[in-house]
């Protein structure tokens, strides 16, 4: 359409390199859009009248969660309003303890550091970074809490445990290395059910 009203070739603007022929004359075209989403005023003073007639007393974790997923409607980034929105859920984790058998094998791996000929800087490190392993990932909790308090509920087409798992991978992707900007387009498609995910989630822990 837009070649046929100018005249010219037109090609996507696309992020990256781009190879073209310089004849015929090109010209680039992209597409962008912004949507703003609110809720009617009577459903905010319906909710605000709920809210401060409930006697429930929320933990301080809860405080902390409920902080993160608010400041996150003030990161106009996409990804970095995913990692916002995933450590608000990280608030919420209480981490379970492994299995006996599993806590053994930890506890040998600790012991062998504690005699293994190393510097105490290496053995603080590796001996802090092993007692995390005597509970469960804040993966393996995210979907338990998921499974917990969301059940069968579904976001993007995947089910709840699953979701937080795909929103963590990301964040991981995002912080830790990967391929950032495939990460960035895949956070953008993810980040407006995780708000909603979010929310779900803060609501029902708050409210068992």
């Amino acid at each position: 359409m837009l070649e046929a009203q100018s005249g010219h070739r037109v090609l996507n603007d696309e992020a990256g390199v781009t190879v073209y022929e310089t004849d015929p004359t090109t010209r680039f075209a992209s597409a962008n859009a912004t949507a703003v989403r609110g809720i009617s005023s009577q459903h905010f003073v319906e909710t605000f009248r709920k809210t401060v007639s409930s006697s429930r007393t929320l933990t301080d974790r809860a405080r902390v969660s409920i902080d993160l997923f608010n400041a996150s409607f003030f990161e106009p980034a996409e990804d970095m309003r995913l990692v916002v929105l995933v450590i608000a859920v990280e608030a919420l984790l209480d981490l379970a303890p492994r299995s006996p058998e599993a806590t053994a094998l930890v506890d040998g791996f600790i012991a062998a550091v504690r005699e293994a000929p190393l510097p105490p800087s290496d053995q603080a490190s590796l001996k802090g970074a092993l007692c995390w392993l005597r509970r469960e990932s804040i993966r393996g909790a995210g979907r338990r809490l998921a499974m917990e308090h969301l059940g069968k509920r579904t976001y993007e087409g995947r089910a709840a445990p699953e979701f937080f798992a795909h929103c963590y991978d990301l964040r991981s992707e995002l912080v830790h290395g990967g391929d950032i900007r495939k990460a960035r387009q895949r956070a953008g498609a993810a980040v407006a059910q995780l708000e909603v995910f979010t929310a779900d989630l803060i609501f029902a822990k708050c409210a068992s």
